[in-house]
């Protein structure tokens, strides 16, 4: 078989053997393996009054297969014939002890002793279970001793050498992947945004726009970019949870790669079990709350989306149930990220074996100091359901929060973020809103001011903007954008310049703006053909 290569004693405590395998129970009886190189040998038992303390590192049960590990490394140590190698039981009144010889080097050295408990947990009478382990033992040493062999060693080094490289070039294809995937998304986002970000014009294109528009129509227009973008964001979460998967592939190749390695050479193949169980558990259990995180908002946009699209197609009362659609959709996110991240933190300690009972209790108990001093993080939550639960506002309202006005781009239970008219991001706790305008509740208001000069007809004057915003409502395009009969205030102040016409005309949520625009837009000509003059500053003659 050739000369065996010098190889290391086994440790005295055989900790990196014995430990890889927690202590497990039947009844009031516990079992333990014994190990060689990695490689379970046989299985030991013991009664759980003999070890009643299963936190500590120095059972019986355990120094006990420490013991028999240590022997089955001596006996590597020392050399032996594996064609002369014999393992041999001897009875011992309720014991049966376990010798290995090969006629030259070993001469009947004392292996384990096999007692009638171990012959109860296999189901086996102890003559049996001796026997069965002394041609275990036999083989596992002849392997054992063939592995520690130049021959052997040069072949697992030579593919180890193969896997390293297979685990790069896997490694380069998922990143290669991942870059595609990126390019290709940010290229769908920018087209997308692109789309979005073409006005829509509702007039004539041969006449020029008004840009006589009030701040609140500004307002509006400026917020028309920022309209919930259902398709991108749902692109976005889908792209989330590729990526995600492909960091899971790149991880499980170089952690499958390393632990096959070590698991080609006998001194670290009880490396195996850390590398393939507990690490493998953590990183899976944090990759898996990620991807339970990323999936459950895919479906939250993929449920709520089809709820908004069924709501779009509908009356003037839809538009409210879309802006609660979506902030419902912003609050369950939130509540799935806490969710699946508490229970991540549970899996973590669970895999570490840390006892969940006292973790909870002082979980609970610092909580309850904690709520001392965060007093203000619980009057936002309950203020944020109030909101919530009183529709004060909602994702996509136009509101006023203490003479800020902005469109509600984000709200959870704790704050809300507003984006203001030059773009500027707002965020507010909840406990500090006290009062809000919601300019965009249930319906809006175009109201529209004409001054017309004084030599002006005022009667023809009025009735050719009630015509006009007429005219519009029996328009197909505008109709449904305008609820209610238009209000004509007739004339609404005498001034230096002229006389004030108002009139107002009750719109669908947000639409004041544009039913405004276009309202002047057409006034405009009509004004033109009647030869109704507008308003001009007079100026006193010294």
């Amino acid at each position: 078989m050739g000369q065996i290569p010098p190889q290391p004693s086994a440790p005295s405590n055989s900790r990196a053997q014995s430990s890889v395998s927690p202590l497990e129970g039947i009844g009031n009886i516990v079992h333990h393996p014994v190990l060689l190189d990695g490689r379970q040998v046989l299985d030991i038992a013991a009664y759980q009054s003999n070890t009643t303390d299963k936190q500590k590192g120095d059972l019986p049960i355990k120094r006990r297969a420490s013991l028999i590990e240590s022997n089955l490394y001596g006996i590597l140590d020392r050399g032996f014939d594996p064609e002369a190698l014999q393992v041999s039981h001897k009875d011992v009144e309720d014991k049966t002890i376990l010798f290995a010889a090969d006629g030259k080097s070993l001469d009947n050295i004392s292996i384990a002793t096999i007692t009638t408990l171990d012959a109860r947990v296999h189901g086996l009478h102890l003559d049996e279970l001796a026997e069965e382990t002394s041609k275990s033992i036999k083989l596992h040493l002849i392997r054992a001793r063939q592995e520690r062999e130049a021959e052997y060693l040069l072949r697992q080094g030579l593919i180890s050498g193969a896997i390293i490289i297979l685990a790069i070039a896997l490694s380069f294809l998922v990143l290669t992947w991942q870059k595609k995937l990126l390019h290709k998304f940010d290229k769908n986002t920018k087209l997308g945004y692109d789309k979005l970000a073409q006005p829509e014009q509702s007039y004539s294109p041969q006449y020029p726009a008004n840009g006589d528009s009030s701040a609140e129509e500004n307002a509006e227009e400026a917020f028309a970019s920022s309209e919930p973008i259902d398709a991108l964001e749902e692109r976005r979460d889908v792209n989330d949870i590729q990526k995600l998967l492909l960091q899971i592939l790149f991880i499980g190749i170089w952690l499958g790669s390393i632990a096959w390695i070590v698991g080609l050479f006998p001194w670290t193949r009880w490396l195996q079990f850390w590398i393939v169980a507990e690490p493998i558990a953590l990183v899976a259990i944090w990759l898996g709350t990620r991807l339970a995180i990323r999936g459950s908002h895919f479906l939250i946009d993929r449920i709520f989306h089809r709820l908004q699209a069924r709501q779009s197609s509908e009356t003037a009362s839809s538009q409210r149930q879309l802006f609660r659609i979506s902030t419902v959709a912003h609050i369950l996110k939130s509540i799935s990220y806490f969710v699946w991240g508490f229970l991540g933190i549970l899996l973590v300690l669970e895999t570490l074996r840390i006892p969940l009972g006292p973790v909870l209790a002082g979980a609970g108990i610092l909580g309850f100091a904690i709520s001392f001093a965060s007093q203000s993080f619980i009057k936002d939550v309950v203020n944020g359901c109030l909101i919530f639960w009183e529709d004060w506002y909602a994702v996509g309202d136009e509101i006023i929060i203490g003479g800020v006005l902005g469109k509600v781009e984000y709200m959870n239970l704790r704050v809300t973020e507003l984006r203001t008219i030059p773009g500027e991001l707002m965020v507010m706790p909840n406990s500090e809103i006290s009062s809000a305008i919601n300019r965009t509740k249930k319906w809006s208001r175009a109201n529209i001011k004409l001054q017309v000069g004084y030599d002006a007809d005022l009667k023809l004057a009025m009735e050719t903007m009630k015509e006009v915003a007429q005219q519009m409502q029996g328009d197909p395009k505008w109709q449904e954008h305008i609820l209610d009969p238009v209000e004509m205030l007739g004339v609404n102040g005498i001034a230096h310049s002229g006389i004030d016409i108002e009139i107002r005309i009750k719109t669908q949520p947000g639409k004041q703006g544009s039913v405004a625009r276009e309202y002047r837009y057409r006034l405009k000509y009509a004004l033109d053909e009647r030869g109704i003059g507008i308003g001009i500053p007079q100026q006193k003659n010294a």
